[in-house]
């Protein structure tokens, strides 16, 4: 690749907050951004809206070019230091990559056998996007490899991060996943439980341990099934809390209850995905749980919050708090804001009526996977036959002689299934009048 000397009188100075606001670059582009702060230093930012600190020098008459790292990851401040440290270095004729190589080389072998340089190892190749050479962007290894490193960073860091990970025992982990029991989260238990073991078994393949010492752990505790349906009057409340919240977290949980799908389907939802003219979402199988492609009927219902929604110049996410460029986030904030509204407008109602607000307590405990347990529970009770209910939720099919010869797709059944499950959520948060009678139906 042709190494190009830095161009003069265009560098400006580049500020944190100004880099966050650059937009990316043209498809099939580059672009860079010289600073004005450091002789040589540029932000190079790709299609994909990758942004990464490059050096220019000259070493021996030669123009070359070294990259730092990404940003937001290196901020301004240490990329200006870094740059005068390398353009020293060459001033003074030596190479700052062979330098540079030494250092890291060093640096690992100082710490590479600590529970935390192996993790942050795990994390790079498992867990995050890698960017290529040529600019093209892959995908994390695991679909969900954002919660796995927050778990990671939050539970094991502080406790093992210096620690030899040779050194490490079941009974370290026990102490860790008893803990998280003991603090009334089972689940978040057996997250960590399946995380630790699975660090275990990459960091046996890669050779960093001889025996994975987690390799017997039993689960923390028994599994819990959850059994928690939101009954008519809770729908109501979360609706018009909802409703009160607006875009993008009471649309898109009103989205979740309506479509039975998963949370994370839902809220990267892209605009690109949905067929407004045939009413269909389609997930894209690197997106879906099963690896397999899934068509989702749009109902009335759903199709109404669709187009009432705002559309941004990034015509991307569907939710989104960014302005399209990324999916919304925060849904633990979105869950405690609901609680919080709904809690608000029963206490309302109390005092109206002249009783003490105080005496309300808040609504039974949920989460926001309920609301798929509750639409499927839904389905049931129209009359939704087991095998369409299950597909409109995109299980898989368990009984292998089904799952090998029904490869009807269902299409027809899971859409009347989801307009009768719409029609349903229309008359629990939309009641009619106290003197309107319904007719019965001729037999």
């Amino acid at each position: 690749m042709e190494i190009r000397p830095m161009p003069r009188g265009s560098a400006k100075h580049l500020t944190d907050p100004g880099i966050g606001k650059m937009s990316k670059a043209k498809k099939g582009k580059r672009v860079e951004r010289f600073d004005a702060g450091a002789p040589g230093l540029a932000l190079r930012i790709t299609e994909k809206g990758v942004k990464s600190w490059s050096v220019y020098y000259r070493l021996d008459g030669k123009h070359q070019r070294l990259t730092l790292g990404t940003w937001p990851a290196i901020g301004v401040a240490v990329a200006r230091d870094q740059a005068r440290v390398i353009k020293s270095r060459a001033k003074a004729g030596v190479d700052p990559k062979k330098a540079r190589e030494a250092e890291i080389a060093a640096a690992e072998a100082e710490v590479s056998d600590t529970f935390g340089a192996i993790a942050e190892q795990y994390i790079k190749i498992e867990c995050l996007e890698r960017v290529l050479q040529n600019g093209k962007v892959l995908p994390p290894k695991l679909k969900r490899g954002w919660e796995v490193e927050r778990i990671i960073r939050r539970e094991l860091m502080p406790h093992w991060q210096h620690r030899p990970i040779a050194e490490l025992r079941k009974r370290d982990a026990i102490k860790l996943t008893e803990a998280l029991v003991d603090a009334g989260t089972p689940a978040a238990a057996h997250r960590l439980h399946e995380v630790i073991r699975r660090i275990g078994r990459w960091a046996t393949r890669q050779d960093k341990i001889d025996l994975n010492p987690f390799t017997e752990m039993d689960r923390p505790t028994p599994k819990v099934m959850r059994d928690r349906v939101l009954r008519p009057d809770e729908i109501v409340a979360v609706w018009r809390a909802w409703d009160t919240m607006g875009y993008p977290f009471g649309t898109l949980s009103k989205l979740l209850l309506a479509t039975a799908q998963r949370l994370n389907e839902v809220a990267q939802m892209r605009w690109i995905e949905i067929d407004c003219d045939n009413a269909l979402w389609i997930i894209p199988a690197d997106r879906t749980k099963s690896d397999r492609e899934s068509e989702v009927p749009l109902s009335s219902l759903v199709l109404e919050i669709l187009a009432a929604l705002p559309r941004f110049a990034d015509n991307t996410f569907v939710f989104s708090n960014t302005s399209g460029r990324r999916p919304v986030a925060g849904f633990s904030r979105m869950k405690a804001r609901t609680d919080t509204l709904i809690l608000e407008a029963a206490r309302g109602q109390v005092e109206e009526a002249g009783e003490n607000p105080e005496s309300v307590k808040p609504m039974p405990h949920w989460r926001t996977h309920d609301l798929r347990r509750t639409a499927r529970t839904g389905l049931a009770e129209l009359g939704i036959p087991q095998i369409v209910a299950e597909r409109v939720l995109s299980h898989a099919e368990r009984n292998a002689i089904v799952k090998t010869y029904d490869r009807h797709e269902y299409a027809t059944e899971k859409r009347d299934a989801l307009e009768r499950w719409a029609n349903r959520l229309r008359e629990i948060t939309e009641p009619p009048p106290e003197n309107v009678v319904k007719l019965k139906a001729k037999r």
